[in-house]
């Protein structure tokens, strides 16, 4: 008996798949892994996010826990949005019809709302000079409240 096969209670065999064969199967429908449902592959995302939520929080010391949610979603995006880019950059930006791919347009779309999220989170430099962010002192909120007059 092979590893893809299991003896039945009739005696008769029939093939069943192996756990790695299953997992390929699986995930062979994924193509560039912008919409991966595997659960291995949700985990490694959600590792990915984790990491660089942490590098986000050691590099902007004014990110304050309410803004996790919002840098979580930034990670998201930056991870989809390297995705579909490595895959733009392999594949090509036009299909067999010479059309611009779809993929362009959704990267297009995420690398926008992305920039939302960073303006957001005082990640560009006029959202920093709007918060008040001294970049080597952080964010200090007593003197931006001072100047402007309270809160």
């Amino acid at each position: 008996m092979t590893r893809y096969e299991t003896a039945t209670p009739t005696d008769t065999k029939s093939p069943q798949l192996g756990a790695l064969a299953l997992q390929q199967r699986q995930l062979a429908p994924v193509k560039h892994g912008l919409f991966v449902r595997a659960e291995s592959g949700m985990r490694l995302r959600s590792r990915k996010v984790r990491l660089l939520v942490r590098k986000m929080q050691l590099a902007m010391p004014w990110i304050a826990e309410s803004d996790i949610p919002a840098c979580r979603a930034w990670g998201e995006m930056e991870i989809l949005g390297a995705m579909a880019f490595a895959d733009l950059v392999t594949k090509g930006i036009n299909n067999d019809s010479g059309e611009p791919r779809r993929l362009l347009s959704e990267y297009r779309q995420l690398r926008q709302t992305q920039l939302q999220y960073e303006a957001q989170l005082g990640m560009t430099p006029a959202a920093r000079a709007s918060l008040g962010v001294d970049i080597a002192r952080g964010l200090d909120l007593a003197r931006a409240m001072s100047e402007r007059g309270g809160p």
